[in-house]
């Protein structure tokens, strides 16, 4: 992966959840359609012009251009009130009573406009039901825009994330997930993408289908999910219990860029017990 793995601390206990509705209160590229190829946390100093703040990472692949790494403050006190776990793609509050990411962060900010754009808290959920890992936005593919961005308190406008515009890059509309991307290359300069892919160092990002109407972007992937349960179903003689979903989906998939995505539906109770689906689920076991 493009973004280095920073400021982990040596455990593996539960993070802080990532979702929006958790957090509490404390020449760049814009417009255009990208994937999320990475996104981990870390310390950032900006670039050696301000003190270091976590930071959240993401390295995003335009369709036609080369990726960059945009990080997205969370804010100086929170290199101190949280700690980065192991992976990066977690971190966990130093006092349970912090609570949630600052709801005023850039960081924040960004994480919220997966959901207004479209990402239901759902979706970033792991397989496994928790709420605290950033690389289940890995795979999500966005139209990017900068908005204004309020001065912030002891920031000066050169040291802004998206930089010296008082203007930070934020996802306008979700157009899919699980999308994947082929031939990493190393990322640009925060914000700045340096040119042209090419077949020696560039990114091509796999086609998928259109995404309107809105609907339609988890079709393919619950499609997947819903052949792996019947499949799983049919082989148990008529049932299974919802872990045995998942074990059977992530051994099966094994290799399949769109595991994750796969894995995250079939944990949700909202895609087992839906409307319409073939099978009956009570909580706990989908039966035929």
């Amino acid at each position: 992966m493009a973004i280095q793995n920073k400021g982990a601390v040596n455990n593996v206990e539960r993070g802080t959840s990532i979702l929006p509705s958790n957090a509490v209160q404390m020449g760049l590229l814009d417009n255009f359609d990208g994937v999320i190829t990475d996104a981990k946390f870390t310390p950032w100093d900006y670039n050696g012009k301000s003190k270091e703040v976590l930071a959240l990472a993401v390295e995003i692949t335009p369709e036609d251009d080369k990726a960059f790494v945009q990080y997205y403050s969370a804010g100086e006190k929170a290199l101190k009130n949280f700690n980065i776990l192991p992976g990066n793609t977690r971190v966990k509050a130093v006092n349970a009573a912090v609570g949630g990411l600052p709801q005023n962060s850039n960081a924040v900010k960004f994480l919220g406009s997966l959901v207004s754009g479209g990402l239901t808290e759902d979706q970033m959920v792991t397989p496994d039901g928790n709420s605290d890992d950033v690389s289940v936005l890995v795979g999500v593919k966005a139209h990017f825009h900068r908005v204004a961005n309020p001065k912030q308190a002891g920031m000066k406008s050169s040291d802004k994330d998206g930089g010296n515009d008082n203007t930070v890059l934020l996802v306008e509309k979700v157009i899919a997930i699980g999308v994947t991307v082929q031939a990493a290359a190393p990322a640009s300069t925060p914000g700045k993408p340096a040119g042209k892919p090419n077949k020696a160092n560039g990114k091509v990002v796999t086609p998928v289908a259109p995404a309107e109407p809105a609907p339609t972007v988890l079709a393919n992937i619950d499609e997947r999910a819903a052949e792996l349960v019947l499949a799983k179903v049919a082989e148990n003689g008529g049932s299974a219990k919802k872990q045995e979903l998942a074990k059977y989906a992530y051994d099966t998939l094994a290799g399949d860029p769109a595991r994750n995505s796969i894995l995250t539906r079939i944990a949700q109770d909202t895609f087992l017990g839906q409307d319409g689906q073939p099978w009956s689920y009570d909580g706990s076991v989908v039966s035929l």
